[in-house]
């Protein structure tokens, strides 16, 4: 599952949680309902320390 970030006009970001590539160009905000956007963000990359 991947986490992808949308922003609401009222509310402001909030994320929504789906399968890897799942995604939707715009989902309804939780708080009130209208449609947010989405936003597109840098991917969330473990860090690994060199051997």
């Amino acid at each position: 599952m991947a986490t992808y970030q949308y922003r609401c006009p009222d509310c402001g970001p909030f994320d929504m949680t789906r399968p890897m590539g799942r995604a939707h160009s715009d989902e309804q905000c939780p708080t009130c309902g209208l449609h947010g956007r989405r936003v597109f963000t840098a991917p969330m990359l473990p860090r690994i320390s060199a051997p």
